[in-house]
């Protein structure tokens, strides 16, 4: 049976197709869609070293395959839920540290006391963070690991948008 993979999130000429490897599966470059939000910030430097993950030894003791979400989804999920969200590390008013989005809404990120993630929230391009949401509704941080390449917020929220859908949910799924 055949899983559908995450695109890859990668802004690439149409012309000059590009793909990675690493966490997405084989990854394809998609054309320029019409309409599509132009990024806010400008992107990673190209062949820039990326920031080191955090966190990412503690990822084998995650139990179930944590499920890729954003804000929306996030906030509707229980407490308790094993989530992957992506989005920018930022420490802007009272919340020393929260993770904005993909999609604009704005999670408060409990980080474990050894971990340093200052880089992180320096650091030019999206990150995913792991983690399971609190019964405060905050996103404990199990790992942080910085997304590859110039990631495209608008095509990963459409990613996270079809992979919710309940028609095309169990495409998404692990293989039992």
């Amino acid at each position: 049976e055949t899983r559908l993979q995450p695109p890859c999130l990668v802004r690439a000429s149409w012309v000059g197709a590009m793909s990675f490897g690493g966490g997405f599966g084989g990854g394809f470059a998609q054309p320029p869609m019409a309409g599509a939000p132009a990024a806010a910030a400008p992107g990673p430097v190209p062949g820039a070293p990326l920031p080191m993950a955090v966190g990412a030894d503690r990822l084998e003791r995650v139990g179930p395959v944590a499920e890729r979400v954003n804000f929306r989804a996030f906030h509707q999920s229980p407490p308790g839920s094993t989530v992957r969200v992506a989005g920018k590390l930022v420490s802007e008013g009272p919340v020393p540290l929260a993770l904005r989005a993909t999609d604009g809404g704005l999670i408060p990120v409990a980080a474990e006391p050894q971990d340093d993630l200052r880089h992180l929230i320096a650091a030019q391009g999206l990150v995913e963070v792991v983690g399971t949401k609190g019964d405060d509704g905050a996103l404990r941080a199990i790992s942080v690991l910085p997304l590859p390449g110039d990631a495209d917020a608008a095509l990963w929220e459409e990613f996270v948008g079809m992979s919710q859908l309940p028609q095309l949910r169990h495409l998404f799924q692990p293989l039992a």
